[in-house]
């Protein structure tokens, strides 16, 4: 059933390829226990991100459009919050499209988390539905590989990296408290093979509308040799490639000559933060690269009700008091 660009979605609908549906979670004995409501509740959930994305976000990628309905969001998400004045760090990120933490995370846990990258075995492109990879990465003749969702979000590293207080607050400054976790992407960038998509100039238009994505590279960035992100800094603001595609260097040499490229760049341990809708491409490695990718948002991803939330009293000792405390910020992630 469609309702404009909405509709309506059942238990089998998969949000990207390699993403699962509640009947694959259901199959594979993920599930929770709680029967029929249960499954009405992420029936709900399940639809409300759809047509948020599908019928709202989607409705237009013209900056204005962004702008006032981000700004609606909002208000209505936490009413009788009083808006703080921006802080300088993030009226600059407003305005730049992208910011940078020096030394958030500890080397020794993101190290650990590539190696959990490294060693799954089991690999996908969320981009080519039903495909997989099985076997070492070191084989494997694809441009990149990505962690499957349902192991990435079952990771107790990943979660670990979300409590970073860098992470929250900075989140939480740009797009308001009511900030959470809302999807996220590990993958590795392997040298010299096809060229893939996202090498070209492109804007996320499936993102909510108060989004930020933080980028947390798995080993360091120091050059071209490490495939860095690419950000056209304020162009999140330029009624410009405004079409949900792909664009090549010849569409946006005007620009790039006039506003040059950042490259986000950084020692293990470093955060970017970007802006989805800014036109941003990633470039080709030269050395293998791991990388991770957490989607912050005040309304849900698209796949945000299909992450099987754990309870509170499954997640590690260590990390309870933290997520405890910031219980909004982890809403999509733990119950």
């Amino acid at each position: 059933m469609r309702f404009g660009h909405g509709g309506l979605v059942g238990f089998g609908y998969r949000p990207e390829a390699g993403a699962d549906s509640w009947q694959d979670h259901r199959d594979a004995g993920r599930c929770p226990a709680g029967g029929v409501f249960a499954r009405l509740i992420y029936w709900l959930r399940l639809n409300i991100a759809y047509n948020y994305i599908n019928g709202l976000r989607k409705h237009s990628n013209a900056p204005s459009w962004l702008l006032r309905m981000a700004r609606i969001e909002r208000r209505l998400a936490d009413p009788l919050h009083h808006r703080a004045a921006r802080t300088p760090r993030a009226a600059l990120f407003q305005a730049r499209d992208h910011h940078a933490e020096p030394g958030a995370l500890p080397p020794g846990l993101l190290a650990a988390m590539r190696d959990e990258v490294m060693q799954q075995h089991l690999y996908h492109d969320p981009t080519i539905p039903g495909w997989t990879y099985r076997g070492l990465v070191e084989a494997a003749p694809y441009s990149e590989l990505h962690m499957l969702p349902h192991a990435l979000f079952a990771s107790d590293l990943f979660l670990e990296i979300c409590t970073s207080p860098t992470v929250m607050t900075f989140c939480r400054e740009v797009i308001g408290p009511r900030a959470a976790v809302s999807w996220g992407q590990a993958w590795i960038a392997n040298p010299g093979y096809l060229e893939s998509p996202k090498w070209k100039w492109h804007r996320n238009n499936d993102e909510p509308f108060n989004a930020v994505q933080v980028l947390v590279p798995l080993g360091d960035v120091l050059g071209e040799e490490d495939g860095p992100m690419l950000v056209l800094p304020g162009s999140a603001q330029w009624s410009a490639c405004l079409e949900p595609r792909l664009y090549g260097e010849d569409e946006v040499e005007a620009m790039t000559s006039r506003h040059p490229p950042h490259a986000l760049l950084g020692r293990m341990g470093d955060v970017a933060f970007f802006k989805g809708f800014a036109l941003h491409r990633l470039t080709p490695v030269l050395r293998r690269q791991a990388m991770l990718a957490i989607l912050v948002s005040i309304g849900p991803a698209l796949g945000s009700p299909t992450i099987m939330r754990r309870p509170l009293s499954a997640v590690p000792g260590h990390l309870r008091e933290r997520i405890a405390q910031n219980e909004g910020f982890f809403r999509r992630l733990v119950c």
